[in-house]
């Protein structure tokens, strides 16, 4: 019985594919590292603008422990977002950004500006309403790391507030079922925890949503 004589032909052809995938492979590497190296480039060009070191996801200074420990609950966060919430800076029309697969969307829009003082400084985009679509997927993915980074930070002086942002979120989501998403519930939920932020998001009592301001929108 004698064996299959091997096909000259098909023998190449693999090895013609063998090599183009190689290549393709090696062309793909080449491009990532092209790509890391103009990041690099980028970031030394604000910090000698800017006479900082820090990346753009990274907050400047020691790092506290507390948000050390919230980055191993939600990797992929950006920790200075995790700082300004922890301070009570975080803007909540930035929710977008506390998604672990879209955290790195804002790095490439930074800008380098000349404030009035003649010292240049970094400007990060504020979020947008377009930046959360048509339905509350976003938003609610935001609002969720949210939640849990809040309550982390909080626990000890406010163990209320997971169960309270619970409660909101419900809320939130029942209004969706009732008005347009994107016309209206969601200005008014951004509106309204811009408003919680700047009065202080640990106040059990000013997560609760008056009437008034439903009606607003």
């Amino acid at each position: 019985m004698t064996g299959s004589t091997p096909n000259p032909d098909i023998d190449l052809q693999r090895k013609l594919l063998e090599v183009q995938l190689s290549a393709a492979i090696a062309s793909e590497e080449r491009a990532k590292r092209e790509d890391e190296r103009k990041e690099e480039e980028h970031r030394a060009r604000i910090a000698s603008l800017t006479g900082t070191t820090s990346k753009p996801d990274e907050p400047k200074g020691e790092t506290p422990p507390q948000i050390l420990e919230v980055s191993k609950l939600l990797p992929g966060i950006p920790r200075v977002h995790l700082l300004a919430i922890f301070e009570g800076k975080f803007d909540p029309y930035n929710l977008h950004k506390l998604r672990a697969l879209h955290a790195d969307e804002e790095s490439s829009a930074q800008q380098v500006l000349l404030s009035e003082g003649g010292q240049f400084q970094i400007q990060k985009p504020k979020g947008k309403l377009k930046d959360y679509g048509s339905t509350h997927a976003i938003w609610q993915e935001g609002f969720l790391n949210y939640t849990q980074a809040a309550s982390f930070f909080f626990e000890q002086t406010s163990p209320a507030l997971s169960r309270v942002l619970t409660a909101f979120h419900l809320r939130i989501l029942k209004l969706d079922e009732i008005y347009s998403w994107k016309d209206a519930v969601l200005q008014l939920v951004l509106t309204h925890h811009s408003n919680i932020v700047a009065t202080g998001q640990v106040n059990i009592e000013s997560w609760t949503m008056p009437h008034e301001l439903i009606d607003t929108y």
